[in-house]
């Protein structure tokens, strides 16, 4: 999910069965993750 007039930094929300995770988009950094497997983040990351 992305916000349009979310707060800054630019950052998605990822949901997914029960998981949730926020990224910031520049540079690309996990700011959490809950429930989510180390290679799904890294998949996750590389779409971002």
């Amino acid at each position: 999910m992305f916000y349009s007039d979310d707060h800054e930094p630019v950052h998605v929300h990822v949901e997914k069965d029960g998981h949730t995770a926020k990224l910031n988009v520049e540079p690309v950094e996990l700011v959490y993750n809950k429930g989510y497997k180390v290679n799904e983040i890294k998949e996750i990351e590389s779409i971002v």
